[in-house]
């Protein structure tokens, strides 16, 4: 159906790594000298086999950055490879955006090393009588700034030798359709998020949910270079948000009813492929059609972005990995 082999496939995608890390401000209870025969801390201070020597409030800001990372990189790509793979096209414009996360993540890092000292106090003062338990051992705010890391490394994917008949690509063969599996799959997961958290039991919702919706129509249209089955389903949810027009405002029965139908399509990826292989056989849809220019696009750097040393910003790192 298509005439794309399977190294153009992948030389279309780009896989976006995330490498982020923080201090959990808190460390290993040792029982026999932490904790007394008579009064058991209270349980904020004590969980889980360990003891919190700051208030786990302090972790909020950087646990927020990682979800808007890892928000960036689904809203663009599929998950693969403990990353997320991302169309070409795509690439800068996530590379800025995660950039600039790793930049807020560092500040973030070096305000927190300057607040310890009084937020340790505080956390004591909150806490009378368990003084003891909350110094004890507890890394000074340097240690605790060192384990605070944000960095992302793009790579593209390869076949494993350089010549098509090499042996060695024999698995190739079933890249495509893996990776359509892969986008289809993280298509229906979203798909019936929406309708779980969103649909369930309601007759009308709010025209904002049509963004969302709107963001699935967009990847399955980015990654027409895999597979063009996916475009015209892309199309049809286009159509029918166009039909709708931009709103706010509660969305009709008709409407709410429409576009839970669109969701409950996507639940289902054999459907979407039967879809979408009907409207190819009957001509709605070319190969041609559906390629897109993700193939003349200039190539991405393969980055690391690495935080730089407290209280200033080095140049980002740039490594080329194959």
């Amino acid at each position: 159906m298509s005439n794309y082999n399977p190294a153009t496939v992948l030389d279309a995608v780009v896989l976006v790594q995330l490498d982020v890390r923080a201090s959990e401000l808190s460390s290993k209870v040792e029982r026999t000298r932490d904790l007394p025969s008579d009064q058991m801390p209270p349980a904020h201070l004590i969980s889980a086999g360990v003891k919190h020597y700051a208030d786990p409030k302090l972790k909020a800001p950087f646990n927020a950055l990682k979800k808007r990372a890892e928000r960036a990189c689904a809203e663009v790509g599929f998950p693969l490879l403990k990353g997320w793979a991302v169309p070409k096209a795509a690439a800068r414009k996530l590379d800025d955006v995660l950039k600039q996360l790793a930049i807020s993540y560092v500040r973030e890092a070096d305000n927190l090393e300057a607040a310890l000292p009084q937020k340790f106090k505080e956390w004591e003062q909150s806490n009378p009588g368990w003084e003891n338990l909350l110094t004890r051992d507890r890394p000074t705010p340097a240690n605790i700034r060192s384990r605070y890391r944000f960095r992302h490394m793009m790579y593209r994917m390869r076949p494993a030798a350089d010549a098509d008949d090499d042996p060695l690509n024999d698995g190739m063969g079933i890249a495509r359709g893996s990776l359509l599996e892969a986008i289809l799959d993280d298509v229906a997961d979203n798909a019936t998020d929406i309708l779980k958290k969103t649909f369930e039991g309601k007759a009308q919702v709010s025209g904002r949910i049509m963004t969302s919706i709107g963001v699935l129509a967009n990847k399955l249209r980015s990654f027409a270079m895999v597979d063009p089955l996916v475009v015209p389903v892309a199309s049809m949810i286009g159509e029918v948000l166009g039909s709708i027009g931009s709103t706010c405002a509660t969305l009709s029965v008709t409407h709410t009813s429409a576009l839970r139908g669109l969701l409950e399509l996507l639940t289902d990826p054999v459907k979407v492929r039967t879809h979408g292989s009907l409207q190819v056989q009957e001509g709605v849809i070319t190969v041609d059609e559906a390629q897109t220019d993700l193939f003349h696009e200039p190539e991405p750097e393969a980055v690391v972005v690495a935080p730089p040393p407290p209280a200033q910003v080095s140049p980002l790192a740039t490594a080329t990995m194959l």
